[in-house]
């Protein structure tokens, strides 16, 4: 996990990339490390809803479709 100093100073700074999160002062490589599983875990999600809510739109447009609208 990350040290209440770490989570205060990525919230201050609040880089764009993990490159720039390993350029803080105070952030040690096992905080780097745990952001990247963290956001891996997160992409996963967003892929999981994204194909999910594919799936629920085509469903609806094949429902549009067959009602002849």
């Amino acid at each position: 996990g990350l040290s209440n100093e770490e989570i205060e100073k990525l919230s201050g700074i609040r880089p764009m990339t993990l490159g720039q999160a390993q350029r803080i002062s105070g952030v040690n490589p096992s905080a780097i490390q745990a952001l990247l599983v963290h956001l891996k875990g997160r992409g996963r999600k967003l892929k999981e809803m994204t194909l999910e809510q594919g799936f629920h739109q085509r469903g609806q447009q094949d429902v549009v479709n067959s009602a002849g609208v």
